[in-house]
């Protein structure tokens, strides 16, 4: 009788260890790993004007896109200063600094923390915001925004395009001369 105990105490153990672990979520767009820059400008000649920021390059090489079609339900991101943006899906062709828009999908009124640059590049305060829409395989991260404080400026650039890019309408090239640049700090969520 006490060896069945025993074998059901371990088995009931195992299960709660089991129920307890969480699964990782499925993500795509850059790892939030690195303090932010100073936000950069669509255009500094122009401080006014929208642009649209696509994640082309992240810090997470290889998972920029929507990697299946889903739901999502959270964009984190990690700044120094606060701003707001409307996050777009585009569809991109890095190699060749080409996108068109695909939708609006949410209107993010982000807070910032200044502990993100206070140079001891850890236990970053990661802002985490509730959205609800879906994404199609292949579909890439933009902000249509005039200025961007979650940036890691490395040299590398996101595509940038001024004007905003239209959505629905057909595919554009970017030359970036004269516009923000940078690594987009900005992930999304999926609903698994």
């Amino acid at each position: 009788m006490s060896n069945r105990r025993f074998v059901s105490g371990i088995a009931a153990i195992g299960f709660a260890l089991l129920g307890s672990q969480s699964f990782a979520a499925t993500k795509f767009g850059s790892a939030l790993d690195h303090q932010p820059t100073p936000p950069e400008k669509c255009r500094a000649t122009a401080p006014s004007d929208l642009c649209s920021f696509v994640l082309v390059r992240g810090r997470n090489p290889g998972h920029e896109k929507a990697p299946k079609a889903g739901k999502i339900k959270f964009i984190s991101l990690l700044s120094c200063t606060k701003g707001s943006f409307v996050l777009q899906l585009a569809r991109a062709i890095p190699t060749q600094h080409r996108a068109h828009g695909v939708r609006p999908v949410a209107v993010i009124n982000y807070h910032g923390d200044p502990r993100n640059c206070d140079g001891r590049d850890t236990n970053f305060i990661i802002e985490n915001y509730p959205v609800n829409f879906t994404v199609q395989l292949g579909d890439s991260l933009s902000v249509i925004a005039t200025r961007v404080g979650f940036i890691y400026s490395s040299g590398d650039r996101e595509d940038v395009f001024d004007p905003p890019l239209v959505d629905g309408g057909a595919f554009r090239t970017t030359t970036n001369n004269g516009l923000g640049s940078g690594i987009l700090l900005l992930q999304a969520t999926y609903d698994d």
